[in-house]
């Protein structure tokens, strides 16, 4: 389905338009939507979006934007078979308070988004550790072995042997009151030194790998006015 056909199975408005001249009326909710400058790529398009909603009610369609921004930012959806359609909103605005529209007073609201459709592609989706799944902003999953080079007689160039290798995962979080968190702090502060179990699937087809790692690191940033972030790194070692 389209991006307007996805819409108008998760957004609770009276009209859901493509028309950039749509003629409001001045009664209920109506969303038009505007597809702005973009970046084309082989397989992928970046497509920023803007939301202009119209409406006689700021504070039920306020109420159900900001739910809606809430819910389904960071998300993805499928178009078709094998097409990804990422989708990240911005906080929504409201200007243009008290146009006449036909006998009503009437607002703009806008919200900013971007969506990032993408054919046959493989991402993390979700990141589920010790059975809590976790927000996270940014996501590294890493394979790195430690070669054994080793030089045969008469000849320049090593042969290189894998002697070990190590899967490491390593994201970052808004740090919460969380029992992830809480574990943190225990092995931060030497009560244990537990593993993890980390779970991630992926958008093709949810596919999952699931790794038991310890923690190598973690990183608290604090900084007014901003969320605190945590870094964290994972590393499972696995077997010769």
């Amino acid at each position: 389905m389209n991006y307007k056909d996805y819409l108008e199975t998760v957004l609770t408005a009276d009209v859901i338009t493509d028309e950039l001249n749509y003629n409001y009326t001045g009664t209920g909710m109506v969303v038009i939507i505007k597809q702005l400058v973009g970046i084309n790529y082989k397989d992928s398009t970046v497509i920023p979006i803007q939301l202009d909603i119209h409406t006689d009610n700021v504070p039920e369609t306020l109420a159900i934007l900001q739910t809606f921004t809430k819910t389904y930012s960071n998300t993805f959806y499928i178009e078709g078979f094998d097409t990804y359609v990422h989708q990240i909103y911005s906080t929504p605005m409201v200007t243009n308070n008290y146009q006449v529209a036909g006998v009503n007073y009437t607002s703009l609201i806008i919200v900013s988004g971007t969506l990032i459709v993408s054919s046959s592609i493989s991402d993390i989706k979700k990141v589920v550790i010790d059975g809590e799944e976790l927000e996270t902003n940014n996501r590294l999953l890493c394979y790195s072995a430690q070669l054994d080079n080793q030089r045969k007689s008469g000849e320049y160039i090593n042969n290189s042997l894998p002697r070990t290798s190590t899967v490491s995962f390593t994201f970052t979080t808004i740090n919460k009151n969380y029992e992830f968190f809480n574990k943190l702090r225990r092995i931060r502060t030497g009560v244990e030194n537990n593993p993890f179990e980390v779970v991630l699937t992926f958008t093709d087809n949810d596919v999952t790998e699931t790794y038991n790692m310890y923690l190598e690191s973690q990183v608290l940033g604090s900084e007014n006015p901003t969320l605190p972030n945590m870094t964290v790194v994972m590393r499972e070692w696995t077997k010769e």
